[in-house]
């Protein structure tokens, strides 16, 4: 089996829509550090950061929202064609409509995910991947809440050497609940528009280390970065 490295990045939990990653994970060849080379199993460790401008929220009038992400996620890989992930982070965001501004620092969420590859035309790769994440948010006013979504995409990329552009699409159903709110009470907040895009660039480097970078459009306007090392 050949050495290649995953560069599928996990997902981050937000009050917008998650991160996708690479479709062509686990098909870019790079140097293997700790396994052998016909191992069935991979690991990786990664840090990622995520922005977003805005979202298409109901829930609230005229609501903005602007938020910022992160997180460690630990994926592992099998048999180079399917990879499992958790990440765990924290956010901060800033809610606002109804006369009224929410902000939230420190909110801890996590997120669990499956992406595998189905699809090969030489160096292009169709992947899927589907997720699930739980974020608590934790409000500078007082209150409480949770918010969970769940996201399915499907993506394509072509390989050039160490990089890997992509582009997909995705359906995502966010909803989130605060409640015991000052002068609000309770307030429930859903995505109005459950299909999106993305695309990215991923660089494979040497000696285990990968980089990607991904813009997310229309559900929500977003730039993702993550930076880790395949073991």
């Amino acid at each position: 089996m050949k050495k290649w490295i995953s560069l599928g990045m996990s997902l981050c939990v937000k009050a917008v829509a998650l991160y996708n990653g690479s479709p062509s994970l686990p098909q870019i060849p790079e140097q293997n550090l700790f396994l052998a080379q016909d191992a069935l199993l991979s690991l990786k460790l990664s840090m990622l950061q995520d922005f977003i401008w805005s979202r298409n929220l109901d829930g609230l009038s005229d609501p903005a929202f602007h938020a910022a992400f992160s997180g460690g996620v630990i994926t592992i890989g099998w048999i180079d064609r399917v990879e499992t992930y958790l990440l765990l982070g924290s956010e901060s965001f800033s809610l606002s409509g109804d006369s009224c501004l929410l902000k939230a620092h420190g909110s801890f969420g996590g997120e669990i995910g499956a992406r595998a590859t189905v699809i090969f035309w030489g160096d292009t790769k169709l992947s899927m991947d589907a997720k699930y994440a739980y974020l608590w948010p934790h409000l500078d006013s007082g209150g409480q809440g949770w918010q969970r979504e769940w996201q399915v995409g499907v993506a394509l990329g072509q390989e050039f050497a160490w990089f890997t552009p992509y582009l997909g699409v995705k359906y995502a159903r966010m909803l989130m609940k605060l409640s015991s709110l000052p002068s609000l009470g309770t307030l429930l907040i859903n995505n109005t528009s459950p299909f999106g895009a993305f695309m990215g660039l991923s660089i494979a480097g040497r000696r285990g280390l990968f980089f990607d970078v991904e813009a997310r459009f229309f559900d929500d306007n977003a730039l993702a970065l993550e930076l880790g090392l395949r073991f």
